[in-house]
């Protein structure tokens, strides 16, 4: 029989996990893996909800239905406070846009599916994660999933199941899980990241350990504390590992989340013994601190991104040392007020008395009047989001949440049904590559259509161009070499490739625009080697670089609707990258060797090369970014027609310079 008892090591590692939570929120650079802390929780889930569940079945005490409202009244009244609260101050403090993207995400926080949500919104077009309040709530939303399906999973293994020895069944699963996460890591890093059924390893290997821990020959080793203590601080070394090596760049979950996990399954197999953890594994974990920490670490986790993130809106991005520490107490204030205020009067985990008054709601009628909180709350935020952020409360703002939505997907407005590589032999959408005209491919990351447009409206019809996109390369996952040619891990990406070095395609091909954000980034390795392939393949190919501009800390169009003027995007403070000299880049040598033409933005837009001076806006007032670095629709076109009034005949002269010089004639 599996003991489902109280466990103060549990509160100390749910006090390790939501501390490094808050520290790399609190941006302490060096605990840049603190997210991990989210992976110890799901560890911990796995292991007491699947012992609770299998011990109440096995007693025949187990109800659906009865788990169903204890989880409701366990996790909605700290949520839906702190959503209320939170949206009250969002209120006060968020631009109309970004509040009406809150309201999105409280009514998806509300529903638990919050983690869908901002699946949905990750990648190039996703606002910066600081400035989404309720981004933290995804991990709710895992767990809540977690709850709803795997009661319902224990049931079929307990009934239809049940000659198969559950931990065998478990560990089949944790297998199979464990591989689909790492399998789809490589295919798509956000969505193994933020839903349910790439996160199933972790509770499964969290209940692999309630169970595999009765076994004999399994807890026999724990009957020497000394082991006890060597799991304990094992686990807590990989943690630490983990917590200081990674960072927000790493690739995650894939491999590097399997250390916290083996982390979080030794420390809980450490105190699977009778007397509990080891003297060592006793004093790091069932410490005061740590069990207090532990037991308010819900609350703590609900409040503390909330906190960060609106005083970072409106303050700005970094946080001082005192800011640091400030917002840590106040932290911690919070999460005791919401504990002891909200939590512990609807809900009292075992080993803790009940404060105030004895509960007067049964569970269904608890459950009647949390559903009808959550309609008005989601009605309210449903106005919110369908009414422009109550734009009311700003009206001094420049853009309108609809103009900046606009904005953001009017780029695509010609590059979307632009001849695409991929069937450039379909003459309904693609002229035929014959030689009768200059056929550019422009080849690049979600900057492709920036260079497309600046050429279309360049060139497009002062010149006899065919363009060519390629389609991104962003989802092709990782690009690679093999002796049969160029590959990559999506499917789609493969078959451009193979089209892009193929005799039928490359005969005619003429140019190709590489256009990339941060051109000459390492990060571009792969890509200039295609290129250089390219090269040796057609050595008249020529080859132009679509230059760099400006990048920002934030999106454009929050920093222009903060101040009311584009010119402060510019602004040193809130700028990222700025492509003054591209020498000093590290692909720069590689890419000079390459390169026939550089279509300069910076001396284009920009007075003597100096930031100060750049063009942020087009002469009708149209801003040069909504989002953070990808060129508005109508900049674009501006630059584009700049850049042909300044260079005419530019492809003409790279790819028959003799032809064109006859026709331009003499000056």
């Amino acid at each position: 029989m599996i003991t489902t008892g109280y466990r103060a090591d549990i509160d100390g590692m749910r006090a390790i996990a939501v501390t490094l939570v808050t520290l790399f929120h609190l941006n302490i650079q060096s605990l840049a893996g603190g997210y991990i802390g989210v992976d110890i929780f799901f560890v911990i889930s796995g292991f007491l909800i699947s012992s609770i569940i299998w011990t109440k079945k096995s007693r025949g005490e187990f109800r659906l239905r009865d788990f169903y409202l204890g989880r409701i009244r366990r996790l909605l009244p700290p949520l839906y406070a702190t959503v209320l609260v939170t949206f009250v101050a969002a209120g006060f403090i968020l631009l109309p846009d970004d509040f009406a993207r809150f309201s999105r995400s409280a009514i998806a926080t509300l529903f638990s599916v919050s983690n869908i949500l901002f699946y949905f919104e990750a990648g190039y077009w996703d606002t910066s994660s600081h400035l989404k309040p309720l981004l933290h709530t995804w991990s709710l939303g895992v767990e809540e999933q977690f709850y709803l399906i795997w009661p319902l999973f224990i049931i079929f293994c307990a009934t239809t199941l049940r000659r198969v020895p559950f931990v065998l069944i478990l560990l089949l699963v944790s297998g199979l899980s464990t591989w689909a996460m790492l399998w789809y890591s490589e295919r798509d890093i956000s969505g193994a990241f933020y839903l349910f059924p790439f996160r199933v390893f972790q509770f499964s290997l969290g209940a692999l350990v309630a169970f595999a821990a009765q076994l004999a020959f399994i807890r026999a080793p724990l009957r020497v504390p000394l082991l006890s203590d060597l799991c304990a601080v094992t686990g807590l070394a990989l943690i630490g590992f983990s917590t200081l090596t990674l960072g927000a760049t790493t690739p995650f979950p894939g491999i590097n989340a399997l250390p916290p996990t083996l982390a979080a399954m030794l420390l809980l197999y450490a105190g699977s013994r009778p007397s509990g953890q080891g003297p060592l594994g006793r004093l790091l974990l069932t410490n005061p601190l740590s069990v207090f920490l532990g037991k308010i670490s819900y609350a703590a986790y609900l409040v503390q991104w909330p906190i960060i993130v609106l005083y970072r809106y409106e303050t700005g991005s970094s946080l001082s040392i005192v800011e640091t520490s400030v917002l840590g107490t106040v932290i911690l204030v919070a999460a005791i007020l919401l504990h002891y205020g909200v939590e512990r009067r609807f809900y009292n985990r075992a080993g803790e008395a009940a404060p105030g008054k004895p509960r007067q709601l049964n569970n269904g009628a608890f459950a009647f009047r949390m559903l009808l909180m959550s309609v008005v709350m989601t009605a309210v935020a449903a106005h919110a989001w369908f009414n422009s952020g109550w734009i009311w409360r700003m009206p001094q703002i420049v853009l309108t949440p609809e103009q900046i939505e606009s904005g953001k997907q009017a780029r695509f407005k010609f590059y979307s049904s632009a001849c695409a590589i991929k069937n450039f032999e379909d003459t309904r959408h693609c002229a035929r590559m014959d030689g009768s005209q200059t056929d550019v491919l422009v080849f690049g990351n979600s900057h492709e259509a920036d260079g497309y447009n600046f050429i279309l409206s360049g060139y497009g019809s002062s010149e006899q161009l065919q363009l060519i996109k390629f389609g991104e390369i962003n989802k092709c996952g990782a690009m690679t070499k093999t002796e049969r040619g160029w590959t990559a891990e999506s499917e789609g990406c493969r078959h451009r490739l193979d089209t892009l070095f193929s005799e039928r395609f490359l005969k005619n091909l003429d140019v190709v625009v590489f256009s990339f954000y941060l051109p000459y980034s390492i990060t571009n390795a792969s890509s200039v080697r295609i290129l250089e392939d390219l090269r040796r393949k057609k050595p008249d190919l020529k080859i132009v670089i679509f230059g760099g501009y400006i990048g920002m800390k934030e999106e454009c169009s929050y920093i222009l609707n903060k101040s009311g003027k584009s010119a402060t995007c510019r602004e040193r403070s809130n700028v990222d990258y700025f492509e003054k000299d591209p020498s000093s880049r590290k692909m720069y040598p590689r890419l000079a060797a390459l390169t026939d033409a550089y279509i300069d933005r910076v001396g284009l837009h920009c007075i003597g090369r100096r930031l100060e001076t750049c063009e942020t806006e087009t002469p009708d007032g149209v801003p040069f970014l909504y989002d953070r670095h990808h060129a508005s629709l109508e900049f674009a076109t501006y630059g584009g027609k700049k850049y042909a009034a300044e260079n005419p005949g530019f492809f003409q002269q790279l790819v028959r310079p003799r032809q064109a010089e006859e026709s331009l004639g003499p000056d």
